[in-house]
């Protein structure tokens, strides 16, 4: 089923080897680009019934006909100084892939719950169309949860809470912290990759690639392309994935708002886009509609900032909320230019009142290296207590309450 994609990916693998042969991308100095012999069918085997499972085709072919986790020296140093591999996050133990790899087949299947035997098996209920409200309604008994309970009335509670939410998903590799790349294995979505925290209770962030081939097919092409050739986090497969010819004729198909939103903000892991491109953002953000008004104000201010001045400056002089957007293009993507915008947010900044919008007024004045400290001084009697605090803070001196 998957013959050729297999082809392509063990030549693109090799190929992405080539072009980050100094391991830019983050996470590949851990793996480096190595990946274990593939596994037998017994052993894949044995893992589906010890967890009473059958696992995706897309993953299954990956692991019989590209390979398995790698087994490092750096296991070995490990094991010879008295601790255990599988104790490492970042063991070596991943093969090739996304941030620090992909886990060998069963390790660190309890990352996401103790005792995952029950629950691996169930269909999942996490779908990449799980709203807001539904994500907080499966989270409800782990936001009520009584702290003082005895210790095993609350680890009970909590273990099967977490089974229940990350019922049918398999933890795939780290991405650093407390973030997971992690495949669903059970339900109508088995075979789609989703970002998963740990450590909060966010809403899971599903990969838009349909299956996991595609999703590790994407990450090579975006290491060849040059995308992810950059030794910081990129949030690979939080965005969607294409060219910006490619995004906006997705943008401009597709119906539906959100997909459009999707679709603008996959601009945003590129190095570059057309004039052409730049044009249409242009035309997109005259629409008027202030979801897609905002991204493209930050996509123009990245890649055409000539294009993007003249509004920066009239959404400076508008209200506090689009004053904040102009702020946050600037800083994000245009902080080489905080000089140029030095008088008008100084002039701005005396009508300002909302908290955001003084903080990244400040932080471009600072880019700046202009001395504010005068222009501060009447912010410590502010009545916003946000504001005082900044300035207080910015002038060195203890926070202030405001007079009576």
């Amino acid at each position: 089923m998957f013959e050729q994609q297999v082809d392509r990916i063990l030549a693109k693998l090799e190929k992405a080897r080539k072009v980050d042969k100094n391991f830019q991308v983050f996470g590949a100095s851990s793996h480096k680009y190595r990946i274990g012999k593939p596994l037998a069918i017994e052993e894949i085997t044995k893992f589906e019934t010890r967890y009473d499972i059958s696992l995706p085709d897309c993953y299954k072919t990956f692991l019989l006909k590209i390979g398995n986790g790698y087994f490092s020296w750096l296991n070995i140093f490990l094991s010879k100084i008295g601790i255990s591999p599988s104790s490492s996050r970042h063991s070596g133990m991943s093969a090739a892939g996304p941030f620090y790899g992909i886990y060998a087949l069963g390790q660190y299947v309890d990352e996401l719950m103790d005792s995952p035997e029950p629950y691996l098996k169930k269909p999942a209920v996490l779908t990449p169309t799980t709203t807001e409200e539904e994500w907080g309604e499966l989270n409800k008994v782990l936001n009520n949860i009584d702290d003082e309970m005895p210790d095993e009335v609350f680890d009970k509670i909590y273990i099967e809470e977490r089974g229940k939410i990350f019922a049918g998903i398999l933890p795939l590799g780290s991405q650093g912290c407390t973030y997971i790349h992690a495949l669903v294995v059970s339900g109508d979505y088995a075979g789609k990759v989703v970002n998963i925290d740990t450590g909060s209770r966010d809403k899971p962030r599903f990969c838009f690639e349909n299956n996991f081939l595609d999703w590790y097919e994407r990450w090579l092409d975006e290491i060849i392309s040059g995308v992810l050739l950059k030794n910081e986090p990129t949030w690979f497969g939080y965005t969607m994935g294409g060219n910006d010819c490619e995004l906006l004729a997705i943008f401009n198909k597709t119906q539906d708002k959100n997909e459009k939103l999707e679709a603008l903000y996959g601009l945003r892991k590129l190095t570059s886009i057309t004039e052409n491109s730049c044009r249409t953002l242009l035309d997109i953000y005259k629409t008027g509609d202030k979801d897609f008004k905002y991204i493209t104000i930050m996509m123009l201010t990245k890649f055409s900032y000539p294009l993007a001045r003249d509004i920066l400056i009239k959404l400076i002089e508008s209200d506090d909320e689009e004053c904040l957007v102009a702020c946050q293009c600037i800083y994000w993507y245009a902080k080489d230019t905080s000089k140029t915008w030095c008088d008008v947010l100084i002039k701005r900044l005396d009508s300002v009142n909302t908290p955001r919008t003084f903080d990244f007024i400040i932080y471009i004045l600072k880019e700046a290296k202009v001395d504010f400290s005068d222009i501060l001084k009447p912010f410590c009697t502010h009545e916003s207590k946000d504001i005082r605090e900044t300035a207080c803070y910015y002038l060195g001196i203890p926070k202030m309450r405001k007079p009576k």
